[in-house]
């Protein structure tokens, strides 16, 4: 959209919630990329779990996918970290807060013109298709939460 004044014109960029959606030119890949890199970052995670004589378990991952899954949905996350031990549940924390920044770390660059590149963060509905995918990848969908 552009507005004219008397003196300039300038460009109007829509805000997030009004913007199109992006297209991503490999979904497939750029799903396989982030999915990979959320993983990596769960092996920390389950190494410290470890050394606190804890088990991260199915449940607890679950419980984490379901909570960032519920943040981006824009409902509250927190029921879905809480459990009976506040000592098990700090895993299950530590491990959410660190994936909930990864959709503002993950960035997709375009084009608008030969000399400017723009930096977009992932988009809401992408990141919630890798959440999914990573479900699947480490074999939670379909089982109860603990």
């Amino acid at each position: 959209m552009r507005i004219r004044s008397i003196s300039d014109s300038f460009e109007v960029i829509p805000s997030a919630g009004e913007a199109a959606p992006r297209k991503i030119a490999d979904r497939s890949g750029e799903i396989r990329r982030v999915v990979s890199r959320i993983a990596a970052l769960v092996v920390p995670h389950l190494d410290t779990a470890k050394a606190m004589n804890l088990l991260l378990g199915a449940g607890d991952l679950r419980a984490v996918i379901s909570a960032l899954e519920a943040e981006a949905d824009g409902l509250e996350p927190r029921s879905h970290l809480e459990g009976p031990d506040e000592v098990c549940v700090y895993p299950r924390k530590s491990l959410y807060e660190e994936l909930l920044a990864e959709p503002s770390n993950v960035f997709y660059t375009s084009k608008t013109n030969p000399e400017v590149v723009r930096y977009e963060a992932m988009p809401r509905d992408f990141w919630k298709v890798c959440l999914a995918e990573l479900r699947k990848k480490l074999r939670l969908e379909g089982r109860k939460l603990r």
